[in-house]
């Protein structure tokens, strides 16, 4: 319901060709490629608002770069890691929210678990 009581319609388009009629959606497209989702709510009474698009890139493994630190870097107890990376998708950056980092410690001949679920881009 809008603000002057009029119920709302809401219209997903996924891109594909595929619509869902619901204010939220659940979608699993089939085949590979980029789509532009984007959902229209009306009041029915020619007030119709788009969200903005978002990209949706199917079937791509992401190309991670990981910028800091560098390959082969050591660091000693207590010394602070600065950790900076960013992943693409078909070329399309991901949103930073969307990383996640993992550090392992390497130690001699084995290794230890360090640090789990950082989330962004550094």
């Amino acid at each position: 319901v809008d603000f002057n009581g009029d119920p709302l319609t809401y219209t997903w388009d996924f891109g594909d060709g595929s619509t869902a009629d619901a204010r939220e959606a659940v979608y699993t497209y089939t085949t590979a490629g980029q789509y532009t989702a984007v959902l229209q709510v009306d009041d029915g009474h020619m007030a119709v608002v788009y969200s903005s698009p978002v990209v949706v890139v199917v079937g791509s493994v992401p190309e991670v770069v990981i910028s800091s630190p560098g390959d082969g870097a050591s660091f000693r107890a207590g010394d602070v890691i600065v950790v900076h990376g960013h992943a693409l998708v078909s070329g399309v950056m991901l949103n930073a929210a969307l990383l996640s980092w993992t550090v392992d410690l390497f130690h001699n001949d084995h290794t230890h678990f360090y640090l789990a679920n950082i989330l962004g881009s550094s």
